[in-house]
């Protein structure tokens, strides 16, 4: 490995509103990042524009694996009704055998030929982080 090379880092999961406290904990992460890592470039995971990230040094990226509603966009989803939830069912598990082809090394290679660009963008630089760090958020159990 090159001593050259360019940490990068990354923080996930997606936070796109960047509000007060969401701001504050990726720029704590950021610090930590830079400080304790000698990180050089951080990207943060946002799947909505934000032009915020840029402004505190963060370059987005998208997310691997999309919500199944993207299926059904065009439809509303005000009402859970049956046929959606089996619509988002069906999705949800092709994005699952996608998921776990991801996951292997032989089959990697073999899914990333059908990946758009922006899902293999973010799939090298998952392959490529010296540091991935979650974001904090109360948990609900």
């Amino acid at each position: 490995m090159s001593e050259n090379k360019e940490k990068i880092g990354l923080i996930i999961p997606a936070c796109s509103d960047l509000n007060r406290g969401d701001q504050a904990l990726v720029l704590e992460t950021m610090r930590v990042m830079k400080k304790a890592l000698q990180i050089k470039k951080v990207y943060m995971m946002s799947n909505n524009e934000v032009n915020q990230c840029e402004k505190f040094g963060l370059t987005p990226f998208k997310s691997i694996l999309k919500h199944p509603s993207r299926a059904t966009k065009h439809t509303s989803n005000l009402k859970y009704n049956k046929m959606l939830k089996l619509k988002w069912g069906i999705v949800a598990s092709f994005d699952f055998i996608v998921s776990m082809m991801l996951l292997n090394n032989i089959t990697r290679n073999i899914i990333k030929v059908f990946l758009n660009k922006e899902t293999k963008e973010s799939l090298r630089l998952y392959e490529k982080a010296d540091a991935i760090f979650v974001k904090g958020r109360r948990f609900y159990a």
